[in-house]
């Protein structure tokens, strides 16, 4: 029975059944889908607005522990990772190095997730953070930011309705050493899976690139293939016996990478 969000949260599972993820909820006379994995809820019967007050009210119990707060987030972006690949079926466990383990098929694969960030993208998604979690009124944020010491590093835009974009500086002349910094940061990822945790059957990387302007064009990303294959030539490591895949997150555009033969396909 779940009388309290301290109850809901401690369905929280770290393994399991992919299939089994969601439950059913019975709330304030609202029926909802808790995915105990990611904590995250959607509506079978009830209104927008009692979900987001109810997704408030789990997140702010999750914050109490950021171990939990750090987990959950990761099975967030891991199942982002399964919905797109049309991963419904099999287990997954969370893991040390990799991420996350996944038995399907009789292979295992391994998933190991994380964000690429170049300028000041880190900040941008800190203050952003920081404003939901303080509840900063809107009217507020422009001198949050000037507190914060941030106003030369990032920008807000006021839209209609009176909402606000925040998002980091950019200078157009340092377009080449973020391409630079963003593949650098790639093939380091790329030397821990050979080095650290090419373990499973199926060895991936999920980066997300938070600057994706700079590898979006579809001529910069055959130039970056040429590189990881150059890369990889001069690797002593041996591929013959497992798969190794880089899967790339840029806005609405997917990229998977075969490392083992540098083919690639646009998602």
């Amino acid at each position: 029975m779940v009388n309290s969000i301290e109850d809901i949260v401690e369905l929280h599972k770290n393994h399991g059944m992919i299939e089994d993820a969601y439950i059913k909820l019975h709330l304030d006379e609202k029926i909802l889908n808790l995915n105990l994995f990611t904590m995250q809820v959607n509506t079978i019967h009830a209104e927008k607005s009692d979900l987001d007050i109810w997704q408030d009210r789990i997140n702010e119990e999750i914050k109490k522990d950021r171990q939990l707060e750090k987990e959950i987030n990761e099975f967030i972006t891991v199942f982002e990772y399964l919905q797109k690949f049309k991963i419904k079926h099999g287990e997954i466990s969370k893991s040390e190095c990799p991420d996350f383990i996944i038995k399907r098929n009789g292979k295992t694969t391994g998933i190991e997730i994380t964000k690429i960030y170049v300028g000041y993208d880190w900040l941008y998604e800190k203050l952003s953070n920081e404003i939901a979690k303080y509840k900063i009124k809107k009217e507020e944020i422009a001198g949050y930011i000037e507190y914060r010491k941030a106003s030369d590093k990032v920008e807000t835009y006021k839209l209609k309705h009176g909402k606000f974009i925040i998002s980091p500086k950019i200078s157009p002349k340092m377009s080449e050493e973020y391409q630079v910094n963003i593949k650098n940061k790639i093939f380091e990822k790329i030397r821990k899976l050979l080095d650290d945790y090419c373990k499973c059957d199926i060895n991936v990387i999920y980066a997300n690139i938070t600057s994706p302007e700079y590898l979006e064009d579809i001529t910069d990303i055959d130039e970056f293939i040429k590189d990881i294959k150059y890369y990889m030539a001069h690797l002593d490591a041996d591929l013959t016996d497992r798969e190794y895949k880089l899967v790339l997150k840029m806005n609405q555009k997917w990229i998977e990478i075969s490392l083992n033969d540098g083919s690639y396909k646009v998602i």
